[in-house]
């Protein structure tokens, strides 16, 4: 689907005023002069647009748009620059996704200033956190790094966009990696439910086609197409540059400035857009789907485009009636009638096309019928009736809270300003949403219910397993911050606070030792479901009250296990701290169990189960576990088997978790905008009751043996692709050596993004035998491993095993050159800050490494022990981890191999 700006991601809206971003701050037109721009500079400034503090946003004499906001929270700065164009505008090369096409080429590609290795080693240079993105109307690239490194990064940026030369042996490569793409969409689920209702619903508009294409048109695509295209869409008028973080705004236009005085505007031929026919009828699409395990459905009306003032009321009946747990649809049809797994509603209301009002199911196709029943009849309800004033309250405080934790991130600021100058001329629309939205009344909300869904023009698509398949699955079912302060309460528990005012919000993290090593073998799964449970009632609270609690403060709150600890989180705005605070010490404190949410979680767990391998990545790595791991805990599912979760009882929960989950054996991390004194107190009185209690053993130590011989294992699947997970020894979570198998890991794949040498040998150069590749290690508190997964076509499987085993032998023949290993330390500690920008961020972290032994302050010394890995260290743990690999393999019954292009088609006639 395509990417959307704030107001249509299934949007919120407010009534409570937020001082911090509220539209009411005046805009003031900044004076030119006061950017001190030399003579020659300030004369390509064609006009300067209205502004708050901190931002300068001007537009260039060749149309280049320019928005720029100093925020120096944190040292991270983004710079994005997005180009107006997408699938909707490719005329006369429809179907054949010229635009994602082009995005890959150009995307890191070799350009008058840069080759392709060059470009590679700057980004690794300035962290390797680059991407870009291609949507129905939109193509964007950007570079998150560091205040000392964003000049880099817009010089990278300027060059793709103006002077790609789109090397034809890069064009060839990019076609046979989207290819692989191709393969990968017809695997997912989601995406083909997507395709198919978007081409049920739209009869004319493009949205009704896929942004990557179809595979039989974007195969005949030439460079000269791709030529053609770039001169016409990659024009400045047609481009927005962001530039938001820890910057001066005059140096930061003024490097926009001088990398954009070469850029000419330039011819931009209109693209005419077929108008979408008014829906006079009923439409419905079903499709059988192999790798499906449940059935997913949406529902869907026409409904209105960006500029229309029906968005507001529809954006918020969506969060009334099916956005959270205590929202209409999920009350009745999940927690009253049991019909469905997962149910949600959105409002998309994109600029260029009439919008959708949706709603989307995951359930056992047998129930399809009644949920519509259930459906239909919650539509006559909001139709009928006004809604609660309560409700209506609760959703626009949900748009106050979502609105502000988007303002955490440079990331998130920079795409929401470029988005909304692209769709609507305004880069404040979203702040303007979130004030427009406060005059939406109870009346509206049934007006646009009454207006727009309406069964007789409704659009439903069904996407289920094969009906064999389906019977045999249910047969189964019954900065500017301070320092951190750590305290020890008298009930053992450890407390870190943090103050960082930069935005107000207040996070709050729980980490205990628990999870699958505490596991008893017939239990598997216990630990999961019984932290899904603690937020399903307390003796106080019913699970509808917690959930109205949350979604009342437009906070979140959510509670889990993985494999070494379990956790809660909390995050709500600065003012609601001390009611989230309350709540979060109820859950932790009381929680009942109640045997009706015990069945339901029962069936809900089942039915995830099912759908454990309908990811192909899930699919090798489960099977990777089960053998690495062999005898020990972590070879099994997080959420357990179906044995296990049928046979589990309340007792059994409640005996679980007061052996796992108590205050001497846990961490509270908050971090936010608060007064650490103030915050230790409140939390003293809150968790009063919360009292300490005996440390169990986990049931599992000393089960873990390394690999001592290579291995293989091969799995038949229904997916037309072949799935690879190759694994090597690696390191346990103290392990003194863990970081240099970081710095193994952003050699070998990068770190978050994709570069190194297997992207490099896999998708590089004139290689196009994968679309994604990556390598990871992955640790846990008994043992560890190295992993690499990726996916292919069957012609390309041996060649690609072949090569990934190549280069991790590569590692062992010789140390790394002085330039590759700085380049892969630089590219970790970037990274490293990047994803401690967010307080939730910081405060998981520091709560995760606390309890697991490492210290709070882990990610503070991280750089430093990053910064001493030597080549020898790399070469050393190189040989001693990757003598011996375990290779998983899934292969398709029914393999699909790419189309062969017409050019290619062409040089094996001529052979």
């Amino acid at each position: 689907m395509a990417k959307r700006i704030v107001a249509c991601l299934v949007v919120l809206i407010l009534k409570v005023t937020l001082t911090a971003f509220a539209q009411t701050e005046p805009l003031r037109i900044p004076d030119l002069e006061s950017l001190a721009l030399p003579e020659e500079m300030a004369a390509r400034v064609s006009n300067v647009l209205p502004s708050k503090p901190g931002d300068t946003f001007v537009q260039l004499r060749n149309g280049m748009t320019v928005l720029i906001r100093e925020n120096h929270a944190s040292r991270v700065v983004s710079t994005q620059i997005l180009v107006k164009t997408g699938s909707i505008y490719e005329d006369k090369y429809f179907f054949g996704g010229l635009s994602h096409y082009l995005e890959h080429v150009v995307s890191g590609g070799s350009t008058r200033s840069f080759t392709e290795a060059e470009a590679q080693k700057t980004l690794k240079s300035l962290g390797g956190a680059s991407n870009a993105y291609t949507s129905y109307d939109q193509t964007a690239y950007f570079i998150n790094t560091t205040g000392e490194h964003y000049r880099e990064a817009l010089k990278l940026l300027f060059s793709y966009v103006s002077e790609s030369l789109l090397d034809p042996a890069e064009v060839v490569r990019e076609k046979a990696v989207i290819q692989q793409e191709f393969k990968l969409g017809e695997t997912n689920p989601g995406r083909q439910l997507w395709q198919l209702f978007a081409r049920t619903a739209y009869l004319k508009h493009p949205v009704r086609h896929p942004v990557i294409g179809y595979e039989d048109v974007f195969v005949t695509i030439s460079r000269d197409d791709l030529l053609d295209y770039y001169r016409q869409r990659y024009t400045p008028q047609n481009m927005v540059v962001t530039i938001v973080g820890d910057v001066q705004a005059a140096e930061a236009l003024k490097a926009v400035l001088e990398l954009s005085k070469k850029i000419m505007r330039t011819f931009n031929p209109p693209v005419v857009i077929e108008t979408e026919p008014t829906q006079t009828t009923a439409r419905w699409a079903e499709k059988s789907f192999p790798p499906a395990r449940l059935t997913t459905m949406t529902i869907g009306f026409h409904t209105v485009p960006l500029n229309h003032p029906d968005l507001y009321p529809l954006d918020l009946m969506a969060i009334i009636l099916g956005q959270g747990r205590s929202s209409r649809l999920y009350l009745d049809l999940k927690d009253q009638k049991g019909l469905v797994l997962s149910v949600s509603a959105s409002s998309w209301t994109p600029y260029y096309a009439p919008g959708l009002f949706s709603f989307s199911f995951s359930l056992d196709r047998g129930k399809v019928e009644p949920t519509l029943a259930a459906t239909w009849e919650e539509v006559a309800r909001i139709k009928k009736n006004l809604v609660k004033k309560s409700e209506l309250e609760k959703a626009k405080r949900q748009v106050i809270a979502d609105f502000t934790f988007s303002k955490q991130s440079a990331s998130g600021m920079a795409s929401s300003l470029a988005s909304s100058f692209a769709s609507t001329g305004n880069p404040y629309f979203d702040s303007l949403y979130v004030e427009r939205i406060k005059a939406v009344s109870r009346e509206d909300i049934r007006r646009v219910a009454q207006t727009y869904l309406r069964r007789q023009v409704s659009t439903v698509a069904i996407l289920s397993p094969p009906r064999n398949q389906a019977k045999e699955a249910e047969a189964v079912l019954p900065r500017t911050a301070g320092r951190i302060k750590k305290v020890t309460l008298d009930n053992g528990l450890t407390l870190l606070m943090k103050r960082n005012p930069a935005v107000p919000i207040v996070n709050f993290q729980v980490f205990g030792l628990g999870g699958q090593r505490f596991e008893p073998e017939n239990l598997q799964g216990i630990g999961s479901f019984t932290m899904e449970l603690v937020t399903k009632g307390t003796r106080t609270r019913s699970k509808r009250d917690i959930a109205e609690t949350i979604e009342k403060l437009g906070g979140s709150l959510d509670a889990g296990s993985g494999r070494n600890t379990y956790y809660a989180s909390l995050a709500v705005l600065k003012d609601d701290a001390e009611t989230g605070l309350e709540l979060l010490a109820d859950v932790l404190q009381n929680p009942s169990f109640p045997e009706e949410e015990i069945e339901k979680q029962r069936t809900d767990t089942l039915l995830a189960i099912r759908r454990l391998d309908e990811s192909w990545q899930n699919e090798v790595a489960r099977v990777f576990r089960q053998h690495y791991y062999r005898q020990h805990p972590y070879r099994n599912d997080i959420i357990g088997t179906g044995e296990t979760i049928k046979s589990m009882s309340r007792g059994d929960i409640m005996n679980f978790y007061q052996q796992t989950v108590m205050p001497n054996n846990a961490v509270l991390a908050v971090f936010g905008d608060i007064e650490p004194e103030e915050m230790a107190e409140k939390v003293t009185s809150a968790l009063d009751k919360w009292r300490p209690g005996k440390v169990v053993e986990p049931v599992a130590l000393n089960t873990f043996a390394p690999l001592t011989a290579s291995e293989q294992v091969r799995k038949k699947t229904e997916k037309v692709s072949a799935a690879i997970y190759l694994g090597t020894n690696g390191m346990t979570l103290k392990d003194p050596e863990r970081p240099t198998l970081d710095v193994i890991d952003a050699v070998l794949s990068g770190i978050g993004y994709p570069s190194g040498w297997l992207h490099e040998a896999l998708r590089g150069g004139d290689r196009s035998l994968v679309y994604v590749i990556h390598a990871f290690p992955s640790s846990g508190i008994d043992g560890g491993h190295f992993g690499i997964i990726t996916q292919t076509t069957m012609a390309n499987y041996e060649k690609v095993v072949e090569i990934i085993l190549e280069k991790l032998e590569d590692l062992k023949q010789k140390p790394l050159d002085p330039e590759e290993l700085a380049a892969a330390k630089d590219m970790i500690i970037t990274m490293h800050e990047m994803g401690l920008e967010t307080n939730g961020a910081q405060a998981r972290s520091a709560a995760l490494n606390e309890v697991l032994g490492l210290g709070y302050d882990w990610d503070a010394r991280y750089p430093e022990i990053v910064e001493q890995v030597s080549a020898e260290d790399v070469f050393t743990v190189a040989r001693r981890l990757f003598q011996h690999h375990l290779l998983i393999s899934a292969i398709p019954e029914k393999p699909v191999e790419a189309i062969i292009p017409p050019e290619q088609r062409q040089r094996m006639h001529a052979q």
